[in-house]
């Protein structure tokens, strides 16, 4: 996955702040996730806030790190 080098960065920056989840589609998770959160792209990168309650979903691109550790920092503290 090309994405995987960045989401190892940003798993390395969020470690004492977030948890990052890494879900196979394919699996019976990765299928219910695609219908509960309209999932249609990959990668996709669902965000939740600190009380884990949705707050936002990037589809089919692979994000800039700095712009998506800031914005995990932001929910962190919401």
């Amino acid at each position: 996955m090309a994405a995987e080098p960045i989401v190892d960065g940003i798993e390395q920056d969020l470690r004492s702040i977030a948890r990052v989840a890494r879900v196979d589609i394919a699996t019976p998770l990765g299928r219910d996730l695609i219908g509960r959160y309209g999932l249609e792209l990959t990668p996709t990168f669902i965000l939740f806030d600190a009380q884990g309650r949705f707050a936002s979903r990037l589809s089919g691109v692979i994000p800039q790190r700095g712009p998506l550790v800031d914005q995990v920092r932001a929910l962190a503290t919401r």
